[in-house]
């Protein structure tokens, strides 16, 4: 398991689900929220919501990946990707009831539904809660931020290096369920460009792909020819995610 999303077992936390949040909730907290989960699939391309409408839940990702993705023309981008460490939806815990982004299911998985209607009440009973979602929105922003300014600075080369290797982070599965055109929507490059590209990661050695799948055989090296962004991320990522909770107290929903 990647060091930036380590296993929250030590946290004192359930091990009845995968997704890194829930399992981090103290078992008082978890036991209030259980309750309420409702598991659901996910399906590849099924869009939990879209721009400025209401978000029905918040999606705990077990397994699979999810995208939120900035609609714009001629191209759309993604801005962040979602995986076992958090949720989606996250617009919910800051108290608005819609996004600025489309979600997408872009690796079929499954996850666990908590309420929109729901959510106010167990933030002011569940601490842990409280205090987990916090610190998934802060690594959510920042991977957010990084992108947009990876975007602008870093050679194509170097940033699907790095969006592979958090791809690869997230589903843990092998090979990586991808086509060119779907990295290149995440990019927002032309699919051209793309498979130029993974042509100069693939004669490096760094990967393998045929139709819809990419393998990464070579980690270490995929990692150096990542910009510096993988690195910086990771650090924030274990900066936020694995803090103990508070043992006392309540934690503040909002700011």
């Amino acid at each position: 398991m990647p060091d930036h999303i380590a296993s929250p077992a030590d946290h004192g936390g359930s091990s009845v689900s995968s997704n890194w949040i829930l399992r981090a909730l103290s078992a008082d907290d978890y036991r209030r929220v259980r309750p309420h989960l409702r598991p659901q699939q996910l399906p590849q391309q099924m869009v939990l919501y879209e721009p400025l409408e209401a978000i029905p839940d918040l999606c705990f990702v077990e397994t699979g990946m999810i995208s939120l993705v900035t609609t714009m023309k001629p191209r759309s981008s993604e801005s962040a990707l979602v995986g076992f460490e958090g949720a989606s939806g996250m617009s919910l815990f800051h108290r608005m009831p819609f996004a600025a982004e489309r979600a997408i299911v872009q690796a079929e998985g499954s996850g666990q539904l908590l309420s929109a209607e729901v959510l106010p009440e167990l933030l002011e009973s569940c601490p842990s809660l409280v205090f987990r979602l916090h610190r998934f929105a802060f690594a959510l922003q920042s991977l957010s931020a990084q992108s947009a300014a990876c975007n602008n600075v870093h050679p194509t080369e170097n940033r699907l290096a790095k969006w592979l290797l958090l791809v690869a982070d997230r589903i843990r599965v092998s090979p990586l369920p991808l086509t060119h055109v779907f990295i290149a929507q995440m990019l927002g490059v032309r699919r051209s460009t793309v498979t130029i590209t993974a042509d100069v990661l693939r004669a490096d050695g760094l990967i393998e792909y045929r139709r819809g799948k990419i393998k990464i055989t070579d980690r270490e090296g995929l990692e150096r020819k990542s910009c510096e962004c993988y690195g910086a991320l990771k650090r924030i990522y274990s900066a936020a995610m694995t803090q103990p909770a508070p043992t006392a107290g309540k934690v503040d929903a909002v700011a």
